[in-house]
């Protein structure tokens, strides 16, 4: 079982700092001059990319994680995938955010392939 739980609390270390890398800006975050996305979006995108599907809940605590009491309903999250379709749209990416019904979002494989050619480190030209 400590095994486990050591996974997870390594698992959790690894998003969170996904996550600041991603939302190191308060004004949002720009993809290779392509994609501008809010924090939220941000990371949103940020943990979905990171685990491919995610409950609203967990992208809810990962978006909010930072307000204490009242905070907006959990309806805020299908308004930021709204958002953040219509951008990938605009930009022509390939694949999309998919709903999972009652549960929350993955993301289609062709849209995690778009995203880490996207976040890809570029090679410097050979001379």
């Amino acid at each position: 079982m400590s095994v486990y739980i050591e996974q997870l609390e390594a698992e959790v270390a690894r998003l969170r700092a996904l996550v600041g890398e991603l939302t190191a800006s308060d004004r949002g975050v720009q993809l290779r001059g392509v994609l501008r996305l809010s924090p939220q979006e941000a990371r949103l995108l940020a943990l979905i990319e990171a685990k491919g599907k995610a409950s609203r809940d967990a992208i809810y605590g990962a978006i909010f994680e930072d307000i204490h009491g009242d905070g907006p309903e959990l309806k805020i999250v299908d308004v930021i995938i709204c958002k953040l379709r219509r951008k990938l749209r605009e930009q022509n990416a390939t694949g999309s955010i998919q709903t999972v019904w009652g549960w929350g979002y993955e993301l289609s494989p062709e849209l995690g392939a778009w995203l880490a050619d996207l976040t890809a480190p570029r090679q410097a030209l050979a001379a």
